[in-house]
């Protein structure tokens, strides 16, 4: 999948896409480049990003000078708030796809559940690596099992590729209307295809 950058004083349309993205994708030195683009796209207002709090409180914990700490205090933290017999049946199904048996006094593994609860809850796209080696008991190793239950997750990759779909989407769309009303596209159109086509 090609990354593209785009210019920063070009207004892209909002999408209305919320991405909550997980601990191992806090991207603090920079080198995620998938993860990169989303936050390029989020400084475009294309996009959102956020934290759950389970996340934020993970990443809280280098505080106050540590380099997560300093990312994590940049986006909106989601809260869980799980309050009704439905978010609690929802709890429940995401333990037993993601993990049968139950959680226990696994840390790492409760924040994961409370991120993919709040995921749902709030109607965004999870974004991790966690589950890439096909491994047991990891969230994309999962990911249907999780879509049959309306719990949206990607990986960082599968996320911009997503990106790319709408925009594309979009831009055909625009072009279509601006061409029926004998009007100039939108100048982000331009930028589009020439960085990645339609």
């Amino acid at each position: 999948m090609r990354m593209v950058t785009p210019s920063k004083n070009i207004e892209y349309p909002k999408l209305g896409i919320v991405f909550q993205l997980d601990t191992n994708r806090i991207n603090t030195r920079g080198n995620e480049t998938a993860i990169t683009e989303l936050e390029k796209w989020a400084e475009l207002g294309v996009i959102e990003l956020e934290w759950s709090n389970a996340v934020y409180d993970e990443l809280s914990q280098d505080a106050p000078n540590g380099r997560n700490w300093q990312k994590a205090n940049k986006r909106l933290v989601a809260h869980a708030a799980i309050t009704t017999p439905e978010e609690h049946q929802q709890l429940w199904n995401i333990e037993d796809i993601v993990f049968p048996g139950g959680v226990g006094d696994n840390q790492n593994e409760r924040n994961d559940l409370c991120a993919l609860f709040t995921s749902w809850k709030y109607l965004t796209i999870f974004v991790t690596n966690d589950g890439l080696s096909g491994k047991p008991r990891k969230i994309l190793t999962n990911q249907q099992a999780l879509k049959r239950i309306k719990v949206i997750v990607m990986s960082d990759t599968e996320a911009v590729a997503f990106i790319h779909n709408q925009l594309s989407k979009k831009a055909e769309k625009e072009r279509q209307i601006s061409s029926n009303l004998g009007k100039s596209e939108p100048a982000w159109i331009a930028e589009w295809i020439f960085l990645f086509g339609i």
